[in-house]
């Protein structure tokens, strides 16, 4: 009675043992957010035998039940799963992979406030900043009746003698003045508060 069954158990144990033992090819695909990956590297951590997903995502590699494969890529977290029988009896096995998540230093914003477009060389130094009035303007040209002599070479400018004829110089003249106006209107707000305005 007790040899059969020290021999029932070391029949169980080497049936265990025989299963656990046979090699398998795993098939699988990789997926990050539903998408396949490709390019992602698969190592049998046992073996060490190595495979990469296919631009289907898809992968094979010989497995045993037990071993663990470490499925690896340069953008996503690292994954390490080890294979079970429910996972050798699938026809294929699928790996979800997240994206790694990558810390950024600190930023500060004013810590080189001396950086310009000037100090870079962009712009050159002292250069005159027109405002959108005075841009607008200088776009359009101011005629000046010296300009007719250019007729003679040939090379006249034609868009400030239009703009004179229809009026825009003008108006844009006016406009430069009003944006003097305006600027000079927020000046005293800043210098003076409103009780002060309005009282004195």
């Amino acid at each position: 009675m007790k040899i059969s069954k020290n021999i029932s158990f070391f029949l169980l144990l080497a049936q265990s043992n025989f299963g656990q033992g046979v090699t398998k090819q795993l098939y699988g695909t990789i997926n990050n957010l539903s998408a396949p990956i490709e390019g992602v590297n698969i190592v049998n951590n046992n073996t060490q035998e190595t495979t990469i997903s296919d631009a289907e995502g898809n992968f094979s590699i010989a497995v045993k039940e037990g071993q663990i494969l470490v499925f690896s890529a340069v953008s996503l977290n690292s994954v390490k799963r080890r294979i079970t029988a429910g996972d050798l009896s699938l026809e294929k096995l699928i790996v979800e992979m997240t994206t790694k998540e990558e810390v950024l230093k600190e930023v500060i914003v004013n810590k080189n406030t001396a950086i310009t477009a000037e100090n870079l060389g962009i712009i050159p130094r002292d250069q005159k900043k027109y405002t959108q009035a005075e841009r607008q303007l200088k776009t359009a040209g101011d005629f000046k009746p010296i300009m007719l002599l250019g007729l003679l070479g040939g090379s006249m400018p034609i868009d400030p003698l239009i703009n004179k004829i229809s009026g825009r110089t003008r108006k844009l003249k006016k406009n430069v003045e009003v944006e003097k106006k305006e600027k000079n209107v927020a000046k005293l707000g800043y210098m003076f508060d409103e009780v002060y305005l309005l009282n004195d």
